[in-house]
């Protein structure tokens, strides 16, 4: 939830147009065992004889289908006093992502490796045998899950250009120990509306500034309380993570111009 009342004491590192909600806490932990009880679901049908993949064996599929199990945002429950999904905090970045390959021999573990939604499509491709065309984001995990170590990116990019619900746009990078995040007006100066979508996912190529940035340190803070953009201790940093954020939403959209994915008409 977002909107233009700043935020009380004692969450100061969040933008002031941020509003923070004060769920009762019964209902918090409602949402909180709802979405653990999806992942934990998920998990224990990969793994049961009644289950998914008992059911699988049972009509002679279960060595030639994949199971991939994923989601498109993570949640606020409360953290930094916040709801929703639409900021670039770490609890709405992360999502589960599942994979079962019947062909791969190696025991259920866990990859360190950044992994982001643009993956999918081409790991589907690449472990039924397709190679991935060249024109398409992501890369494939295939290589990750059979045990391999090819050269892998050391962070991504996120962005937000959801602007219902008072949301403002959003860009961030997050690295291993590092994130940045940088906010843009909701509705551009002059303007009684937010500009429209096809405007807004080029608008920082073309050299709009941000009203607001946070700087974390998430080796030390990994619950990002502590905002560090305005430190001139971390001024250097900031910088280095500026341009790391131009650069990564020009390797996302290609550049000026808009990406082929959105519609000419």
């Amino acid at each position: 939830m977002v909107g233009q009342d700043s935020p009380p004491c004692g969450l100061s590192h969040l933008p002031p147009f941020v509003v923070v909600m004060k769920p009762p806490a019964d209902q918090l932990r409602h949402f909180i065992g709802g979405s653990e009880s999806n992942n934990f679901l998920v998990s224990k049908q990969l793994g049961q004889q009644r289950s998914l993949i008992g059911q699988l064996k049972e009509l002679g599929l279960d060595r030639d289908t994949i199971v991939i199990y994923a989601s498109d945002h993570g949640l606020h429950h409360g953290e930094h006093g916040l709801g929703g999904k639409a900021l670039l905090y770490e609890e709405s970045i992360h999502i589960p992502l599942i994979v079962h390959d019947p062909r791969l021999r190696s025991q259920p573990g866990k990859l360190e490796q950044f992994a982001v939604p643009a993956d999918i499509a081409p790991t589907m491709l690449d472990l039924c045998g397709v190679k991935p065309p060249a024109t398409m984001q992501g890369r494939s995990l295939a290589p990750l899950l059979r045990g391999e170590r090819p050269r892998w990116r050391q962070d991504v990019f996120c962005e937000n250009l959801f602007t219902d619900q008072e949301y403002p746009r959003i860009e961030a990078v997050r690295g291993r120990e590092w994130k940045y995040i940088r906010y843009f007006r909701r509705i551009p100066e002059g303007a009684t509306a937010p500009a429209p979508y096809a405007e807004t996912i080029e608008a920082s190529i073309k050299g709009e500034k941000p009203v607001y940035e946070e700087l974390y340190h998430l080796a030390g803070d990994p619950h990002e309380e502590r905002n560090l953009a305005a430190e001139p201790a971390h001024r250097r940093k900031l910088e280095e993570m500026r341009r790391r954020c131009a650069a990564a939403v020009v390797e996302a959209k290609g550049g000026p111009g808009a990406p082929l994915t959105i519609p000419s008409a």
